[in-house]
């Protein structure tokens, strides 16, 4: 699982879904927000993060 927090304010998210451990994980600021992560399985996830008053 990964724990997205939002500074200066209380939004967070979690992430899950991963088969065991997260072993590498990058963000990419293009347009918008993207974060990419790869388990120990291989899987890769990416993830377009955005933000509303109420959530990531």
């Amino acid at each position: 699982m990964i724990r997205v927090l939002r500074l200066g304010s209380t939004e967070r998210s979690l992430l899950k879904g991963f088969t065991g451990a997260v072993t590498d994980l990058a963000f990419a600021h293009l347009d918008s927000t993207l974060l990419g992560c790869v388990d120990e399985a291989g899987n890769m996830f990416i993830w377009q993060l955005t933000s509303s008053s109420s959530k990531i």
